[in-house]
């Protein structure tokens, strides 16, 4: 029933906009994953799980003095209790600017070591910085 009205509204859009249909689709799409870039971590991450400010210590140091060596400004990190749901290790940055965050699964710092978990870091940090 979901997806027969988001269908029906697609098509009522379509019929409604015309040729310039696919400018606003593209113009909404674009709204959208801002939106939820922005506001994912805050918004929806919360309804499904815990996250909390990543404790001081070693593994904090060693991810704030490689951010500083790349130049990279990163002041939020947060830990998540991925491990509910998975064994998956991950992180994600999310957010621009001032809201930029890094997010690291608690499954993630459990099963590797510091410097891999840099590593890791290292990687994300490559599909922010050019």
């Amino acid at each position: 029933i979901l997806r027969g009205g988001i269908l029906s509204l697609i098509i009522w859009f379509y019929q409604l906009t015309g040729e310039n249909f696919w400018l606003y689709a593209w113009g909404l799409v674009t709204v959208f994953s801002v939106f939820m870039n922005m506001f994912y971590s805050k918004l929806i991450v919360p309804l499904f799980n815990k996250q909390t400010p990543l404790e001081e210590g070693e593994l904090k140091n060693s991810i704030t003095q490689y951010a500083n060596k790349v130049g990279f400004k990163l002041d939020k990190i947060f830990v998540i209790d991925g491990s509910k749901r998975s064994t998956k290790a991950n992180a994600y940055f999310s957010g621009f600017g001032a809201q930029k965050r890094i997010t690291l699964y608690d499954t993630l710092i459990n099963d590797l070591d510091d410097e891999e978990i840099v590593a890791v870091l290292a990687h994300e940090v490559g599909h922010y910085k050019k």
